[in-house]
């Protein structure tokens, strides 16, 4: 029996999106990805050349660039004798900016201290995860999953109050933003000072290579179809060993998964599409001749751009923690629909609770974060997933270790599964070449007397055995 779904403010439904020729007409046109890295630089070489700060400053002619023919090229050399002088800067200045960075992260925790934790939380979570239907292009996006990570991970680990203003003052959410900008930005200092003194590259050129490797960034271990197809691979069979462990199936995870990503999304589109409606009848009054004075006076004192803007963000500002976090039984009225029973078994195995670990846990951006083990924040009740990505990425490793532990079987189940995914991998691969496919072995050993079966991974081509990894 089918329990009957509790009644709920209606949002725009999914199924009724605005015309996908509208959405695509609404887009800016794009840079290409030359242009867009070329902007990237450009803007980093004048904030390196705005430095007072000397390693800075000699480091800024190492990543100006220009474009000719779609290429990027160098627009100015590093000399020999500037780079003589980055080499005899750089292990002062490494132990310079990296104590900069735990100041500045000191002060990130200050400020979080003072802030309602989920407001502050949402404020950062909205402005580096959460985009516009068509609005990602990687070469442009400046979000970063990592800080609100960083965030998380400070709330984690500090005390909170019961009470604090919601929404957080829009001045104390800068701050906050630009602390986060500003800890990147000297440890992006300190990593380039640190391969001048541990590394210590030959050349100008290795140099400006290595000083242009944070144009390389990494989405993740997976996409979210590759997570959820091996982790289905992986955990089939072990539905009953999982419930006695966690209370629920991998399957069950993954619904759970997709009803928070589903309230989230649902929710920002309320957001929005709230915020809009707002704007409209705001403008529509002020414009009016007999409208409310204050809307009129404000339409004549800032214009109708920046009055529409001030009217979405105070909107925004005001739902925002709301919309971005969640009840247990909130997500049972997703289309996905998982039991509160479910859900609760997930929230209990996989969130933390604001300020419930302790602060030695997370001392500086280099920590093991939080998130990377329970990705759900929860304080005074209400849910939050900070990055999405934690969870639907990882849906393989969540469980893993605490299986291996506590059911020495799955191990050798989950060598058969992986060499089975490569061998599939691989032999499709290599279809029309002159190799013999990949063939999982066992093999037996003798430990103290007992005869015990080990699982290998190996790739057999052309006869010669290229690769053996051992995986128990």
């Amino acid at each position: 029996m089918v329990a009957k779904k509790k009644s709920r403010k209606k949002r725009p439904s999914r199924s009724n999106p605005r015309p996908r020729t509208e959405r695509i007409l609404d887009r800016p046109e794009r840079p290409t990805v030359v242009e867009a890295l070329h902007a990237q630089q450009t803007r980093l070489q004048a904030r390196l050349a705005s430095m007072s700060d000397p390693f800075a400053k000699l480091l800024s002619s190492g990543v100006s660039v220009g474009i000719e023919q779609d290429r990027l090229v160098d627009r100015k050399q590093i000399s020999e004798a500037d780079f003589d002088n980055l080499k005899r800067l750089a292990p002062e200045k490494r132990t310079e900016y990296r104590h900069s960075v735990e100041e500045k992260f000191k002060e990130l925790r200050a400020e979080l201290a003072e802030l309602h934790p989920l407001g502050a939380l949402a404020c950062v979570l909205i402005t580096n995860v959460i985009g516009a239907w068509g609005s990602y292009y990687e070469p442009t996006e400046e979000g970063s999953e990592s800080k609100v990570e960083i965030t998380a991970g400070i709330l984690l680990t500090q005390p909170s109050h019961s009470e604090y203003d919601d929404p957080p003052p829009s001045d104390r959410i800068q701050a906050i933003h630009d602390a986060l900008d500003e800890i990147y930005h000297l440890a992006y200092l300190a990593e380039v000072a640190e391969t001048l003194t541990v590394s210590k590259p030959g050349t100008p050129e290795e140099l400006r290579f290595r000083a242009r490797m944070r144009w390389l960034r990494l989405r993740g271990d997976a996409y979210e179809q590759h997570s959820r197809d091996l982790a289905t691979a992986l955990y089939d069979g072990y539905e009953k060993q999982l419930r006695a462990l966690f209370g629920f199936s991998m399957q069950e995870l993954i619904q759970v998964g997709d009803a928070a990503e589903e309230h989230l999304t649902e929710g920002i589109n309320y957001l929005y599409g709230g915020a809009r409606t707002l704007v409209q009848q705001i403008l529509r009054l002020a414009k009016r001749q007999d409208g409310p004075a204050h809307l009129r006076e404000a339409l004549e004192e800032l214009g109708e751009e920046e009055l529409m803007q001030r009217a979405a963000i105070s909107f925004i500002e005001e739902h925002l923690t709301e919309i971005a976090s969640f009840t247990p039984e909130d997500l049972t009225q997703t289309e996905a629909a998982p039991t509160v029973q479910v859900v609760n078994a997930v929230l209990a195995r996989l969130s933390y609770s604001i300020g419930t670990l302790p602060e030695k846990s997370f001392t500086s951006i280099y920590s093991a974060n939080p998130l990377s083990a329970r990705p759900f924040v929860e304080w005074q009740g209400r849910y939050m997933l900070p990055v999405p990505g934690a969870l639907i990425r990882e849906y393989p490793t969540l469980l893993e270790r605490e299986l291996l532990e506590k059911r020495p079987a799955f191990a050798s189940h989950r060598a058969k599964i992986l060499d089975g995914l490569l061998s599939v991998t691989y032999n499709g691969c290599c279809l029309d070449l002159r190799h013999s496919p990949i063939y999982s072995m066992t093999r037996l050993r003798q430990a103290e007397g007992e005869s015990k079966w080990m699982a290998w991974s190996c790739l057999i081509a052309s006869r010669s055995l290229l690769k053996v990894r051992q995986l128990l």
